[in-house]
């Protein structure tokens, strides 16, 4: 019975340990997300756009395909963030900047001064994202991150720890309905169906279906000092395919239909289904996930100035539209 017990004991023990190892860098990552979002007058750089495989984004620039399409399948912004404000110029051609402070948002173009704007470029083009880079930093720290990797690396030469996690159905979920994560990645396919088009239509409100995507995330920080340097995010979702007799259609990364064949689909499917099957692979802190049949798209986050980088500032005519 003593004996029993010891190994009870022992395996319990063992239980805890591994728990508590499994506990000690997500507490770590965590605590460098809080004190990421809580430093003022910090800058970034934000590049989103679809995962072609390699390790930085296919991000919008003035030369990207699709860099300034209204759908923002690509982009790539700068910016910064102090007490009350927060501050985004694009890197394109069409100099689009934004000022958020309080319940307004400014904005003005190359060509355009500052005006009321309200999720729309100074030219009333929508924009379907403003990344709120402290807000997200603050949400990912609020979240209980399970570790799937743990690694080393580096950013700009400085020596960083990576911490990977997926977030949960529900952490997706939250993260893509408070707008911390671009539209068009948590779209669930499944709504446009003719069924919710005739609702909408008609007037009825139908709560949207929970995005489908599994979305990894990984911190890369400073081990010594908790400084988090980079934050890379990446989507993955089905593909989804409406099939005919003989041809079958399906959205691709860039947002636009194309016409596939039936059996390039399904042998597209039987190969993401093999490797699915296969052992976990990690590449900087983020799984190694079939392509195939997919839909993948990454979004990257460079914080630079930690509590350094002054936020510019406002002319009165900024503070009149700001009502400051």
């Amino acid at each position: 019975m003593r004996i029993l017990l010891s190994l009870s004991c022992a395996a319990i023990a063992a239980v805890l340990h591994a728990q508590e190892a499994q506990a000690a860098p997500a507490a770590k990552a965590r605590a460098a997300l809080s004190k990421a979002a809580s430093t003022a007058n910090t800058g970034f750089r934000v590049r989103w756009g679809p995962f072609v495989g390699a390790t930085e984004p296919a991000a919008g620039t003035a030369t990207s395909p699709g860099a300034t399409t209204v759908a923002g399948v690509r982009g790539a912004l700068r910016g910064s963030w102090s007490s009350d404000r927060l501050h985004l110029a694009s890197e394109d051609e069409h100099g689009d900047e934004f000022v958020m402070a309080g319940r307004r948002t400014i904005a003005r173009d190359a060509t355009r001064p500052w005006c009321l704007r309200k999720a729309r470029r100074a030219d009333g083009a929508p924009v379907p994202y403003l990344p709120d880079v402290p807000a997200l930093l603050a949400f990912l720290a609020d979240q209980d991150l399970a570790a799937v990797c743990r690694d080393v690396g580096s950013v700009d030469d400085h020596p960083v720890e990576i911490f990977g996690a997926t977030l949960t159905v529900e952490q997706a979920t939250e993260a893509a309905w408070a707008g911390l994560l671009p539209s068009h990645w948590t779209l669930n396919t499944q709504q446009l169906n003719a069924g919710a088009l005739r609702a909408a239509q008609a007037g009825a409100r139908k709560p949207p279906l929970a995005p489908t995507n599994t979305i990894d995330v990984a911190v890369c920080f400073e081990p010594a000092t908790g400084i988090v340097r980079r934050l890379r995010i990446r989507s993955w979702s089905k593909q989804e395919v409406v099939r005919g007799n003989a041809v079958a259609m399906r959205i691709n990364a860039e947002g636009r239909p194309e016409r596939v064949d039936p059996a390039e689909v399904a042998a597209e499917e039987a190969e993401a289904a093999k490797e699915a099957a296969g052992p976990p692979r990690f590449v900087d802190g983020l799984p190694v996930r079939p392509t195939r049949a997919a839909l993948v798209h990454e979004c990257v986050i460079d914080l630079a100035g930690h509590g350094a980088t002054d936020v510019p500032a406002l002319d009165a005519a900024q503070k009149r539209l700001l009502g400051l």
